[in-house]
Formats: structure tokens, sequence, C-alpha cells
């Protein structure tokens, strides 16, 4: 493994953390190669993303339901605390930050999902985002936005069992970044699958002429 390689691709400082966690358990920040092995050492049975270090100035925790209804929220990560603050984005950062979550929810077909956004100098840089079953409770996310996530997460329910199935709940990396149809998991489009297939015949008949 190359771990300067790593760190030279990521930059550094890095942030080594697990692929799918929460509470910012076992989230290290590491600097070199030293400090980037014996953060890993520690992180057994668990599997791990190495990410760059955003030096953020606002922080934003999005709750989204249903792809596309996305409410965004000013959260401290050193307090761990959610803010009731209807001014912390101007409203370009504000767009930006919705239409990206929208984005990364219609990529990973996810229905319910947390997606945090560190912004630096106005950019935000999206680094938490695989959060399919989101911590909702009363007590962390204030009184405002419990009632809020209650409604929504009603509304979708209730739309869900009147109108069918959930919409699009497969990955669309592939199809969104044009470099091919829908990986053809579970409930993915038919189309998918037979592109596949398609694609795996030429490639077969290939091998047996040869």
């Amino acid at each position: 493994m190359d771990w300067d390689g790593l760190l030279d691709y990521v930059g550094r400082p890095a942030i080594l953390k697990p692929f799918s966690g929460g509470g910012w358990k076992h989230v290290y920040k590491v600097n070199d190669k030293e400090e980037l092995l014996a953060a890993y050492d520690k992180t057994s049975p668990y599997c791990m993303t190495l990410q760059e270090f955003i030096d953020f100035n606002q922080y934003v925790r999005c709750f989204t339901f249903g792809k596309t209804d996305i409410v965004p929220v000013h959260y401290d990560p050193k307090e761990r605390k959610y803010l009731v603050d209807h001014q912390y984005l101007t409203p370009e950062l504000g767009a930006r930050v919705v239409k990206d979550a929208q984005t990364i929810n219609q990529a990973l077909g996810y229905e319910m999902n947390t997606i945090e956004f560190a912004v630096n100098d106005g950019v935000p840089y999206a680094i938490d985002f695989l959060n399919p079953a989101p911590d909702f409770e009363r007590d962390r996310i204030t009184e405002f936005y419990f009632e809020q996530v209650v409604e929504k997460m009603a509304r979708l329910v209730i739309d869900r069992a009147l109108n069918g199935k959930a919409s699009n709940p497969w990955p669309r990396w592939e199809e969104m970044l044009g470099i091919g149809a829908a990986a053809g998991f579970t409930g993915a489009p038919k189309s998918a699958s037979a592109g596949q297939r398609s694609a795996a015949a030429p490639a077969a008949r290939s091998a047996q002429g040869s």
C-alpha cells in the first residue's frame, strides 16, 4: 500500500474515519504516514475512508426526505449542537447546498439521509453523506426541527403507502457521471441489467473465437 501516495492525493492533513458511522467515533486527523498508520491500526474491524481535511468556517447538516426535500441546518460540530438560525446561509449558498444534497441523494438512491457540508470561503464540501438512518432524536435536533422532521417524514411515508414504490431507490453514480448505465442493483431499471448483459455478450463471443 502506497500510504504516502494516498496522502499526496488527498492532501495533508487528512481525515481518517469509518465509511459509515456516527457520533464522530473513530475519526482521526493525520498529518503524515506515521500518524495515518497509527490511527489505522486502531480501527479494526472498520472499513475506513481517507478524505481531505476542510478547514471550515461554516458547517451545515441537511435533513433530507425523498431525495429532493432538503432542510439545511446550522450545526456546531465542536459543541455537537443544532442551532436554529435562519440567516446562517446566504440565499446563494443555501441554494447551492440544497442542489448538491439533491444530487447526492439521486446518486445514492437514498429516500432519507443526513448530509454534512463543511464550508470554506463560501464553497460547500460534502464530507459526510452516508446516513440513511439519521438521528432524529428530539433532544438533539431541537424542538423546532423535530416538529419539521416528524411532519415531513410522515408525509413521505404516507405518500409512499398511497402511491407505491420508492422513487428510484438504486445507486446512479455511473449514469450521472456519464460512464455507463445504473449498476443493476435490486430495483434498478431492467434496461441497466440488459445493457450489462448485452455488453458482456460480445466479450464472451470474442473469447470463444480466440
